[in-house]
């Protein structure tokens, strides 16, 4: 049966339809910049203070740090995730004081849950400053490493999930051969056992939620002391246990050796900066 010339424009305009209606529309919206400092002094120093601290208000003040650690306190990684960059990343000390807008502090609230390992506000205005300031330049990538994974224990975990954090306590405090912390997650506490042990600690534990960790343990004679932003807490007895040990009769974990792709903070190039 032949189709008329009426019924064959019909079908051509719904079919030019139909393709239309199928391909999709993308739209490119553009990424929210970065939150910055509106007024930063950078300096030389010659301070052996090694002081840095912020307020709920994104002021940040630091003295005597070295570019190194202000690099992990804003991309939030450990020092043994940082890789590359000239000697004086570690040697050279600086002083810094810088203050948000009032606008930035309002419209960018800090991360409601604390997680050490994801940068908030003032690490992304510290982030800012550094590429700014020190002309800093990186990438992200995975590489190779061995690391410790943490593991449940074959007697089962022993932590206990968290009911809150205790009034007038810190959330996290440690110090030389001490660890104490209220509502964190594991991969908070692998995060700060990483520096204990000169080693990137990664979490194999499948563990999820909140919990209490309180761990006490003989360091190592090498082992600096490491001491949180809330305080120090209480020194360890001498005859306690090695980390090892502690973390598998405390906490019913163990630490196992093994390789795994770690993600690292390659410095790409950076400048000294020109003083204020």
């Amino acid at each position: 049966m032949q189709k008329s010339e009426s019924e064959g424009t019909f079908m051509k305009i719904g079919f030019m339809i139909a393709i239309v209606i199928v391909i999709p529309v993308f739209s490119q919206v553009p990424a929210r910049p970065k939150p910055s400092f509106e007024v930063a002094s950078v300096k030389p120093s010659l301070s052996n203070e090694g002081y840095m601290d912020g307020t709920p208000g994104g002021r940040f003040i630091a003295k005597g740090i070295p570019l190194r650690m202000l690099i992990g306190d804003a991309y939030r990684v450990r020092d043994l995730q940082i890789i590359g960059g000239p000697g004086w990343l570690n040697a050279d000390r600086w002083d810094i004081e810088a203050r948000p807008n009032a606008e930035v502090v309002a419209t960018t609230p800090p991360a409601a849950n604390f997680d050490p390992t994801q940068p908030g506000r003032d690490n992304l205005m510290l982030q800012s400053l550094l590429e700014d300031r020190f002309q800093l330049k990186s990438h992200r990538e995975k590489r190779d490493f061995p690391v410790y994974e943490l593991a449940v224990a074959k007697g089962g975990s022993k932590i206990k999930v968290s009911m809150g954090v205790p009034p007038g306590r810190p959330r996290i405090r440690g110090g030389r051969g001490s660890f104490e912390a209220y509502e964190i997650s594991v991969g908070t506490f692998v995060y700060f056992l990483s520096p204990k042990l000169d080693r990137i600690v990664v979490d194999g534990t499948n563990m999820k939620g909140r919990y209490d960790i309180s761990l006490k343990w003989t360091p190592e004679t090498s082992q600096a002391a490491r001491v949180s932003p809330e305080g120090p807490g209480p020194p360890s007895p001498p005859d306690q246990p090695s980390i090892f040990t502690a973390i598998q009769e405390q906490l019913g974990l163990k630490l196992e050796a093994t390789r795994s792709p770690v993600e690292v903070l390659v410095i790409d190039s950076v400048q000294k900066p020109m003083e204020n």
